[in-house]
């Protein structure tokens, strides 16, 4: 079918858009602020020499928008470099994170396809976070993509294999940054399949060391009602560029060994460990 004169403006808009975003990226991602615990360094040491270097760092973070992949990346850059300040050069080459392939195949939106595209190179080579396509139980329902469970999570188990950590957002799901009738953002959804996290670590023969971290803001970078930047966001990234991002925060938690898992409920030990890094009004579930 022929695109109406409207789609085509639309369309460029959103290309120009992603174009300007694209040139910001380092930058921007750069001024988000990560707050650390005091004594989050003395006790990731710790606990690495605990585990000893059979260890995989993994990043377990809530999710309100596509762009919590900004901050997670920043994220992602000290983590690996900490590490590596610890054990050496390359002992972590960086992180992997499984995204919904109805990102990259266009079926969520032109704009998150075209964003993907254009940043996907740009996040993994300046901030050593790879995103692997995996197809969610969502993703064939709703969009009648082929499931590819299987090979995605082979590639993950190389990446692990390889010297990379691994992130993830277990609510998969952006529901929580999503408004109600009133206005009011849901707050955290329940975690799923943590032990799939950790059963993936194992198959890999490495020992997962999870560190909770919890993104305020995302969803004040982009709506997921309507996957668009908002304006906020344009406004900070093409016009002010602020020294620190006034729209999105970090809050990285305590590492967390296999020892102090619970052997029940442990979607909820995880989910209400990344709740206490935000405000109360954003925890959702977890309150």
């Amino acid at each position: 079918a022929e695109r109406s004169v409207s789609q085509i403006l639309v369309e460029k808009r959103d290309a120009l858009i992603i174009d300007w975003m694209a040139k910001d990226l380092s930058r921007f991602i750069n001024s988000i602020p990560v707050d650390l615990p005091p004594s989050f360094e003395e006790e990731y040491q710790r606990k690495i020499q605990s585990l000893g270097q059979n260890f995989v760092p993994v990043l377990i973070s809530c999710h309100t928008s596509h762009m919590d992949g900004f901050p997670l990346a920043k994220v992602a850059k000290i983590i690996k470099e900490m590490t590596n300040s610890f054990l050496g050069k390359d002992a972590i080459k960086g992180f992997v994170i499984p995204i919904a392939a109805s990102m990259e195949t266009g079926h969520q939106g032109n704009i998150i396809k075209a964003g993907l595209d254009h940043m996907h190179q740009a996040v993994k080579d300046d901030f050593s976070l790879e995103a692997v396509p995996y197809v969610r139980k969502k993703d064939t329902e709703k969009y009648g993509l082929e499931t590819n469970g299987l090979k995605s999570m082979r590639h993950i188990v190389k990446q692990i294999k390889d010297g990379r950590g691994l992130a993830v957002f277990p609510e998969a799901s952006m529901q929580a940054g999503r408004k109600d009738e009133k206005g009011k953002t849901y707050g955290m959804q329940e975690f799923k399949d943590m032990e799939g996290v950790i059963k993936t670590v194992r198959v890999a023969r490495k020992e997962p060391l999870f560190i909770p971290i919890g993104i305020d803001g995302g969803y004040r970078l982009e709506s997921p009602d309507n996957n668009k930047p908002t304006v906020s966001y344009l406004i900070e990234t093409l016009l002010t560029h602020p020294s620190k991002s006034r729209l999105v925060r970090v809050k990285i938690g305590l590492p967390i060994d296999p020892k102090e898992i619970p052997a029940e409920n442990i979607n909820d030990f995880f989910g209400k460990a990344v709740a206490a890094l935000l405000p109360p009004e954003a925890r959702g579930v977890y309150s």
